[in-house]
């Protein structure tokens, strides 16, 4: 059985698919379908909280991410949506309407995990038609809608396989259709592409992407992958620590980190320790700054992104400009990553195709307007280190 050329043929068939325009969230202006009030969760014999005193509200249509690190609270946070945990503190309230206790069964909500959770004994028509039978749906109303529920996915024709004899995309796909096909208020995704290999993992974005648009359900996503949160997502919350660091599109979270954390989690940015001296004068160490905004604090972290930061004689008009030394290099295909030595300083910048080995002079630079100081909560690698 060729389930790889069944995959990439239903690949073909998602990707030459209408793209929807996402620049306006569909739900930015929709009612609260998920309210998080106060809500803290600390598990029996725990002495720190998994989430800690979150507020959240998520809004009619939109495709939501919960992004971060392994331990950072986002998939507990799933849970107490779904039901499957109860807060120790707050109230999650579904519709306006507190769910507090509710069990899974009696919420309006499905789950779709890494897994799958298919039924291994089960036909793919019989795993999709088995929420239905559960509701008490009509027999005559079951079929049509596996059927319509199959192709949304393009996996019409698979209906008598079972599920071992499919692919990890495809039992995906098959797990998506049984999540959709009893039509509920909200859809949790909960790490759904963890188990695929890259290539694949980007042709289920497209489908999920396209599919939120055309059933118009609420979305929940739950991932560790930054990749996957700013290409899907409306707007996602950045948690660290059982906290949300930032909740905003993902073009406000890129451009305007709000902490150290967000600002090394989503992406790579240079994060510089700074302060202002007596004259209003700020540096990185030995590193003379112009900043386009003042500091609340005489010592403040400054964020760079790489792609921000030009390179060569281009730099030499920008207000913060520097000669360097480069330390290493990584070549990555379509472009060089430059580790440089200013200083006491180290800077990540991109150098496109231009050739730079170590030791190599190197001049570089950026606009004020470029820098964002964000609060120090410390750094994404420093804390993978650190657990």
């Amino acid at each position: 059985m060729n389930t790889a050329k069944e995959e990439s043929s239903q690949v073909s068939s998602v990707t030459s698919a209408p793209q929807v325009d996402s620049a306006t969230p569909p739900g930015a202006q929709g009612s609260p379908v998920v309210e998080l009030k106060g809500v803290s969760k600390t598990y029996p014999g725990g002495d720190v909280a998994a989430v800690d005193n979150i507020d959240l509200t998520i809004r009619e249509g939109e495709f939501f991410s919960i992004l971060g690190s392994s331990g950072s609270g986002k998939t507990t946070t799933l849970r107490m949506i779904a039901g499957f945990e109860q807060p120790t503190k707050g109230s999650v309230l579904l519709d306006g309407v507190d769910a507090t206790g509710v069990p899974p069964y009696r919420r309006d909500v499905n789950t779709v995990f890494q897994n799958y959770a298919l039924f291994p004994h089960m036909k793919v028509e019989a795993n999709v038609a088995y929420p239905l039978k559960m509701a008490g749906t009509p027999k005559g109303e079951i079929k049509p809608r596996v059927a319509e529920a199959l192709e949304r996915v393009s996996m019409t024709g698979f209906e008598k396989r079972l599920p071992h004899q499919l692919s990890g995309g495809q039992r995906q796909r098959v797990a998506l259709a049984r999540a959709l096909v009893g039509s509920p208020r909200l859809l949790l995704l909960d790490e759904p592409l963890g188990a695929l290999d890259l290539k694949l993992r980007e042709n289920m974005l497209l489908v999920l992407k396209h599919l939120q648009r055309e059933v118009g359900i609420t979305f929940i996503y739950v991932t560790h992958d930054q990749g996957e949160a700013l290409a899907m997502s409306d707007r996602l919350a950045v948690m660290n620590g059982g906290y949300v660091e930032q909740l905003a599109s993902p073009t406000e979270i890129y451009g305007r980190p709000a902490t150290s954390f967000v600002a090394g989690f989503i992406g790579k940015s240079n994060l510089l320790e700074c302060e202002c001296g007596s004259g209003g004068q700020a540096s990185a160490g030995k590193m003379p700054l112009v900043i386009a905004e003042k500091p609340a604090d005489p010592k403040f972290t400054l964020s760079i992104r790489p792609e921000t930061i030009v390179v060569g004689e281009a730099s030499r008009t920008l207000a913060n400009h520097y000669e360097a030394v480069v330390g290493d290099v990584l070549f990555l295909g379509h472009e060089r990553e430059v580790m440089v030595d200013c200083g006491d300083q180290r800077l990540v910048v991109r150098a496109g195709q231009d050739s730079y080995s170590p030791g190599d002079p190197i001049e570089f630079g950026w606009g004020p307007e470029d820098a964002v100081i964000v609060k120090a909560t410390g750094s994404w690698q420093q804390q993978s280190e650190d657990v």
